[in-house]
C-alpha cells in the first residue's frame, strides 16, 4: 500500500512541475468530421498571447489557401469557414472511411496561437 502512495506522490510532483501550453502552437490541424443532416455554420476562433500582430494562414488538407487573417492579443478573431457540406471541415456519409486529402484544415503562423473550432447547429428534438 505504501508503494502505491509513493508512486502516486511521485507522479503528482513530476506532473505538477511540467509547464502546460495546451493548444498554443504555430501549426494546428483540424480533421474533418461527419455531421449527418444538420450542417450548421462553423467558425475558427483564433487568439494569441502575442502583443505584436501577425498573419495566420488557413489552408485545406491539400494546401489550397482558404483565408489569411491577422491576429494579436488585443484582436482575437472569429473566422467563418462555411455553412454546408461543401466545407473543408465536413465530410458526407459517402466520404466516410476514406482518405480525403482535400478535407480538414491547416492553420499556420510565425507566432504561437490558439484555435477553437465552433459549430452552430439546430437544437436536437425540436
Amino acid at each position: 500500500m505504501t508503494s502505491l502512495i509513493k508512486t502516486f506522490l511521485f507522479f503528482t510532483v513530476v506532473l505538477s512541475a511540467c509547464t502546460a501550453y495546451c493548444q498554443l502552437d504555430v501549426k494546428h490541424y483540424i480533421p474533418p468530421v461527419f455531421g449527418r443532416e444538420d450542417f450548421g455554420c462553423h467558425y475558427a476562433v483564433l487568439s494569441t498571447p502575442s502583443i505584436t500582430p501577425f498573419n495566420v494562414t488557413i489552408t485545406d488538407g491539400a494546401g489550397t489557401l482558404i483565408n489569411t487573417v491577422a491576429i494579436s492579443a488585443a484582436a482575437s478573431l472569429s473566422v467563418p469557414i462555411d455553412c454546408d457540406t461543401s466545407s473543408q471541415f465536413l465530410v458526407t456519409e459517402s466520404e466516410l472511411n476514406s482518405i480525403r486529402a482535400d478535407k480538414g484544415l491547416i492553420l499556420e503562423a510565425p507566432e504561437a496561437f490558439y484555435v477553437n473550432f465552433r459549430v452552430f447547429a439546430d437544437p436536437q428534438a425540436m
